[in-house]
Protein backbone atom coordinates (compact mmCIF):
# COMPACT_ATOMS: atom_id res chain seq x y z
CA UNK A 1 0.00 0.00 0.00
CA UNK A 2 1.12 3.21 -0.62
CA UNK A 3 1.92 4.96 2.67
CA UNK A 4 2.71 8.53 0.85
CA UNK A 5 -1.31 9.29 -0.05
CA UNK A 6 -2.79 7.72 3.19
CA UNK A 7 -5.97 9.16 4.73
CA UNK A 8 -8.25 8.73 7.26
CA UNK A 9 -11.89 9.69 6.92
CA UNK A 10 -14.59 9.00 9.38
CA UNK A 11 -17.28 7.92 6.62
CA UNK A 12 -18.06 5.76 3.66
CA UNK A 13 -19.28 8.89 2.07
CA UNK A 14 -16.50 10.83 3.16
CA UNK A 15 -14.47 8.65 1.41
CA UNK A 16 -16.36 9.27 -1.92
CA UNK A 17 -16.42 12.70 -1.86
CA UNK A 18 -12.41 12.76 -2.23
CA UNK A 19 -10.66 14.08 -4.93
CA UNK A 20 -8.89 10.43 -5.91
CA UNK A 21 -5.86 9.66 -6.82
CA UNK A 22 -4.91 6.35 -8.41
CA UNK A 23 -3.68 3.78 -5.41
CA UNK A 24 -4.37 6.31 -3.03
CA UNK A 25 -4.95 4.95 0.65
CA UNK A 26 -7.84 5.30 2.72
CA UNK A 27 -9.02 4.34 5.86
CA UNK A 28 -12.38 4.80 6.97
CA UNK A 29 -13.15 5.24 10.63
CA UNK A 30 -16.85 4.56 10.54
CA UNK A 31 -19.63 2.29 9.65
CA UNK A 32 -18.01 -0.04 6.99
CA UNK A 33 -14.57 0.58 7.64
CA UNK A 34 -11.45 -0.56 7.03
CA UNK A 35 -8.81 0.39 4.52
CA UNK A 36 -9.74 0.85 0.97
CA UNK A 37 -7.61 1.61 -2.17
CA UNK A 38 -8.74 3.61 -5.19
CA UNK A 39 -8.70 1.82 -8.77
CA UNK A 40 -10.16 4.38 -11.75
CA UNK A 41 -10.85 1.55 -13.76
CA UNK A 42 -13.64 0.39 -11.06
CA UNK A 43 -14.79 4.56 -10.43
CA UNK A 44 -18.48 3.65 -11.91
CA UNK A 45 -19.00 0.52 -9.17
CA UNK A 46 -20.42 0.75 -6.19
CA UNK A 47 -21.57 -2.82 -4.24
CA UNK A 48 -22.28 -1.35 -1.02
CA UNK A 49 -19.82 -2.88 0.71
CA UNK A 50 -16.43 -3.82 -0.94
CA UNK A 51 -16.60 -1.40 -4.16
CA UNK A 52 -17.58 2.24 -3.77
CA UNK A 53 -17.26 4.10 -6.70
CA UNK A 54 -13.52 3.16 -7.27
CA UNK A 55 -12.59 3.06 -3.76
CA UNK A 56 -12.32 -0.74 -3.42
CA UNK A 57 -11.80 -2.59 0.27
CA UNK A 58 -8.33 -3.82 0.66
CA UNK A 59 -7.71 -7.40 1.30
CA UNK A 60 -11.27 -9.03 0.96
CA UNK A 61 -10.66 -12.28 0.08
CA UNK A 62 -13.95 -14.80 0.00
CA UNK A 63 -15.06 -13.89 3.40
CA UNK A 64 -17.23 -11.12 4.15
CA UNK A 65 -19.48 -9.94 7.23
CA UNK A 66 -23.04 -7.81 6.73
CA UNK A 67 -20.90 -4.74 8.30
CA UNK A 68 -18.86 -4.45 5.29
CA UNK A 69 -22.45 -3.73 3.40
CA UNK A 70 -23.98 -1.35 6.36
CA UNK A 71 -25.52 -4.18 8.73
CA UNK A 72 -25.20 -2.98 12.40
CA UNK A 73 -26.60 -6.01 14.35
CA UNK A 74 -28.14 -3.94 17.33
CA UNK A 75 -31.76 -5.15 16.72
CA UNK A 76 -33.12 -2.04 16.05
CA UNK A 77 -32.58 -1.23 12.44
CA UNK A 78 -33.61 -3.30 9.37
CA UNK A 79 -30.37 -5.10 8.59
CA UNK A 80 -31.60 -7.24 5.99
CA UNK A 81 -30.61 -5.64 2.68
CA UNK A 82 -27.56 -5.51 3.70
CA UNK A 83 -26.95 -9.25 4.62
CA UNK A 84 -28.58 -9.32 1.04
CA UNK A 85 -25.90 -6.86 -0.69
CA UNK A 86 -23.48 -9.56 1.32
CA UNK A 87 -24.59 -12.93 -0.15
CA UNK A 88 -25.12 -10.94 -3.69
CA UNK A 89 -21.54 -9.66 -3.40
CA UNK A 90 -20.33 -13.31 -3.16
CA UNK A 91 -22.18 -15.04 -5.50
CA UNK A 92 -21.41 -12.43 -8.03
CA UNK A 93 -17.21 -13.36 -7.14
CA UNK A 94 -17.91 -17.17 -7.44
CA UNK A 95 -18.89 -17.77 -3.72
CA UNK A 96 -17.42 -17.55 -0.45
CA UNK A 97 -18.01 -16.93 2.96
CA UNK A 98 -20.70 -14.89 4.66
CA UNK A 99 -19.67 -14.64 8.18
CA UNK A 100 -21.59 -13.02 10.60
CA UNK A 101 -20.73 -11.61 13.99
CA UNK A 102 -22.45 -11.65 17.48
CA UNK A 103 -25.27 -9.26 16.92
CA UNK A 104 -28.77 -8.76 17.00
CA UNK A 105 -29.93 -8.69 13.38
CA UNK A 106 -32.91 -7.17 12.54
CA UNK A 107 -35.23 -8.90 9.53
CA UNK A 108 -38.03 -6.68 8.22
CA UNK A 109 -39.49 -8.32 4.49
CA UNK A 110 -40.58 -11.86 4.16
CA UNK A 111 -40.15 -12.80 0.63
CA UNK A 112 -43.02 -15.49 -0.42
CA UNK A 113 -42.94 -18.06 -3.82
CA UNK A 114 -45.57 -20.00 -4.84
CA UNK A 115 -45.38 -24.26 -4.51
CA UNK A 116 -45.82 -23.92 -8.85
CA UNK A 117 -42.26 -21.47 -8.86
CA UNK A 118 -40.26 -24.37 -6.81
CA UNK A 119 -41.78 -27.76 -7.31
CA UNK A 120 -42.46 -28.15 -3.73
CA UNK A 121 -44.92 -29.76 -2.11
CA UNK A 122 -46.26 -26.77 0.07
CA UNK A 123 -45.98 -22.81 -0.43
CA UNK A 124 -42.97 -20.98 1.02
CA UNK A 125 -41.72 -18.13 2.85
CA UNK A 126 -38.17 -16.98 3.37
CA UNK A 127 -35.96 -14.23 4.35
CA UNK A 128 -32.87 -14.56 2.22
CA UNK A 129 -32.21 -16.63 -0.78
CA UNK A 130 -28.65 -18.09 -0.66
CA UNK A 131 -26.44 -19.75 -3.54
CA UNK A 132 -24.71 -23.26 -3.39
CA UNK A 133 -21.57 -21.31 -3.75
CA UNK A 134 -21.95 -19.63 -0.47
CA UNK A 135 -21.29 -20.46 3.20
CA UNK A 136 -23.07 -18.99 5.95
CA UNK A 137 -21.30 -19.18 9.57
CA UNK A 138 -22.63 -17.23 12.81
CA UNK A 139 -19.57 -16.67 15.42
CA UNK A 140 -21.79 -17.96 18.04
CA UNK A 141 -24.94 -20.27 18.51
CA UNK A 142 -26.18 -18.11 21.51
CA UNK A 143 -25.59 -14.59 19.98
CA UNK A 144 -25.74 -14.15 16.40
CA UNK A 145 -29.50 -13.88 16.24
CA UNK A 146 -31.98 -13.11 13.66
CA UNK A 147 -35.15 -11.28 14.62
CA UNK A 148 -38.45 -11.14 12.57
CA UNK A 149 -39.33 -7.28 13.12
CA UNK A 150 -42.43 -6.06 14.53
CA UNK A 151 -45.41 -5.49 11.82
CA UNK A 152 -44.34 -8.15 9.39
CA UNK A 153 -47.07 -8.97 7.37
CA UNK A 154 -46.53 -12.58 5.51
CA UNK A 155 -47.77 -12.24 2.04
CA UNK A 156 -50.57 -14.84 0.98
CA UNK A 157 -52.22 -15.83 4.36
CA UNK A 158 -54.90 -17.01 2.79
CA UNK A 159 -52.54 -19.93 1.47
CA UNK A 160 -51.11 -23.00 2.95
CA UNK A 161 -47.23 -22.42 4.11
CA UNK A 162 -45.29 -23.59 6.24
CA UNK A 163 -44.38 -20.54 8.30
CA UNK A 164 -40.85 -18.77 7.40
CA UNK A 165 -37.12 -20.18 6.68
CA UNK A 166 -34.27 -17.89 7.31
CA UNK A 167 -32.53 -18.80 4.38
CA UNK A 168 -33.89 -20.31 0.66
CA UNK A 169 -31.40 -21.63 -1.67
CA UNK A 170 -31.44 -19.85 -5.02
CA UNK A 171 -34.31 -22.02 -6.45
CA UNK A 172 -36.38 -21.21 -3.53
CA UNK A 173 -36.11 -24.35 -2.36
CA UNK A 174 -36.12 -24.30 1.77
CA UNK A 175 -32.92 -25.88 3.82
CA UNK A 176 -33.23 -26.19 7.70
Amino acid sequence: LNRQKHLNVDSVLDMIALQAEESQVVFVRGLQGGTFVYDSSKSLLNDGGVVFNGWVRYGVSKLVTPQMFGAKGEGTTGDQECITKALTYLNSIGGGTLYIPDGLYLIDTVHYVKESETGASLNEQYAFAIYSNITVQGQSKGNTIFKMADGIIYKKLTEANIGCALFADAHRRVHI
